[in-house]
């Protein structure tokens, strides 16, 4: 016979939470066996026989007799298969049945059918709940075991251990009671969605990559990617990494979805390549010299200039004295781009006053310039640099014209 689990009625006593669905022996039945045993003794205590019964009385043929026991035994039949009929239709019904079927689902990897189940909305970022994306997990829900039901008033609360690879988890589901009834007797019950998971992937690394994730699409990924900061999923493993390219390397993580309701990280961390290191060195000195080509008193975006009074400058040339160092090293992923020693620049302009007086223009001091900043991301065109501009003190004027 089948262990019970206990659940509770609607003023928290518990129930079985599981019910052994064969018909116990009837007791009708044992009634009349005795009841035809006790009528046969006492018979032949008294020693009558047929032919001995009071005269005129009427006498009762086999064949009759044979119908009155047939008669009984079909009825007593008919009460244990509606007793039995009852049983298992109570069975059927009880709120845990609908915590299996989802579950059931869930473990056959079926959690389309899962999320149909309970009405779960889903849109394109969704992209970890299909049954491919479930199939390709390197873990997923195993087994699962209903170890009590809880009954209060129209809400029905059952709770289940659930197997994911070798670890498990309890979870508790809330159903609701509805108004019409099945087969006439019978409660019908509601699984209410249960709260997802999300996974969120940290990229801990230069922007310009692909996720990739088993099981979805490129496409999908890439018109999700701004919603990496949290996929719903399943419980399970999801393995995540990025797609090959030359410029860092990344090695894959496993985003572990433990249950239900939870948030749960996979983060990315990036190795610069040589190829890569090459790359940003190449973007850290386009900046460089793009600066010292400017041909403004001010170069945008470059953090060092010049100002003037009393005159207007044209014709301005820059020119480095001394290149600035830098050092491009790796904080967890980060690329950061940090000042060595600081470049010095020259520059040249020509100089009109207010009367038209015109001539040459120079700074009196060299102007500092310093590079610091962060390799951005790896594009189509390579590394794109992003300058921290600190230096917001501009050096006096550059000497009057002569």
């Amino acid at each position: 016979m089948r262990g019970f689990d206990m659940q509770h009625d609607d003023e928290g006593h518990e129930l079985p939470g599981e019910s052994t669905l064969g018909p116990a022996p009837s007791e009708s039945a044992q009634g009349g066996s005795t009841q035809g045993e006790s009528t046969q003794s006492e018979s032949t205590q008294s020693g009558s026989t047929p032919s001995e019964s009071a005269p005129g009385g009427n006498r009762l043929g086999r064949g009759g007799l044979v119908a009155i026991i047939a008669a009984a035994t079909v009825s007593v039949l008919a009460f244990a298969a509606v007793g039995v009929g009852v049983s298992v239709g109570a069975a059927l019904h009880r709120p845990q049945v609908q915590v299996e079927r989802y579950l059931d689902a869930v473990r056959a990897g079926h959690i389309e059918d899962a999320l149909a189940m309970t009405r779960t909305q889903v849109d394109a970022s969704d992209v970890l709940l299909t049954d491919d994306a479930y199939a390709a997990a390197s873990e997923r829900v195993t087994a699962y075991r209903i170890t009590k039901t809880t009954l209060a008033g129209k809400l029905a609360k059952v709770t289940a251990s659930i197997s994911l690879g070798t670890e498990s988890f309890t979870q508790d589901f809330t159903l609701e009671r509805g108004a019409a009834k099945s087969g006439l007797f019978f409660d019908t019950w509601s699984l209410k969605a249960p709260e997802l998971s999300t996974l969120v992937i940290d990229e801990a690394m230069p922007g310009g990559a692909e996720i990739r994730i088993p099981g979805v699409s490129a496409e999908a990924l890439h018109d999700a990617a701004s919603e990496l900061e949290g996929l719903r999923a399943f419980p399970g493993v999801y393995e995540v990494s990025i797609e090959d390219n030359e410029w860092f390397e990344v090695q894959p993580v496993d985003g572990v979805v433990a249950g239900f309701g939870g948030v749960a990280t996979a983060t990315l961390t990036a190795t610069l390549t040589a190829a890569g290191h090459t790359e940003a060195e190449r973007a850290v000195n386009a900046y460089i010299d793009g600066c010292a080509a400017s041909t403004e008193l001010v170069p945008a975006g470059c953090g060092f200039g010049l100002r003037t009074e009393g005159y207007t400058a044209s014709d301005i040339r820059w020119s480095l004295d001394a290149r600035p160092v830098v050092a491009i090293e790796d904080h967890n992923g980060v690329l950061a781009v940090t000042g060595v020693t600081p470049g010095y620049l020259s520059m040249t302009c020509t100089g009109t006053k207010p009367d038209g007086t015109v001539g040459l223009c120079t700074n009196v001091e060299p102007v500092e310039f310093s590079v610091n900043g962060y390799i951005l991301r790896f594009g189509d065109a390579g590394a794109e640099f992003l300058p921290n501009l600190l230096q917001s003190l501009l050096p006096e004027e550059p000497g009057a014209p002569a």
